[in-house]
């Protein structure tokens, strides 16, 4: 499951044993009510957000290739230093 879905379903859970608890202790229930409103609101706004979770393929070919290209360099870059210093 992705993260976010986790963050939902654990407010969720949270808030629905806060309100088994009010009801079960007889406790005001001004705040459970306030906390499903926000829960609702943060739930709706984390169900739109885009997913980046995907990754391209084509995308991780040319990074492989640009890493592989900047070692090159790199060794080439150490032989000239080896080469000046002799």
């Amino acid at each position: 499951m992705e993260s976010k879905n986790i963050i939902i379903i654990c407010a969720w859970a949270f808030l629905i044993t806060l309100w088994i608890l009010s009801f079960l202790g007889e406790w005001d229930l001004f705040w459970p009510l306030m906390l499903s409103i926000g829960i609702l609101v943060i739930s709706i706004g984390i169900s739109f957000t885009p997913d980046d979770t995907q990754s391209n393929p084509k995308l991780t070919e040319e990074i492989q290739d640009l890493k592989s290209k900047v070692e090159t360099t790199a060794k080439d870059i150490e032989k000239i230093k080896k080469i000046i210093e002799e």
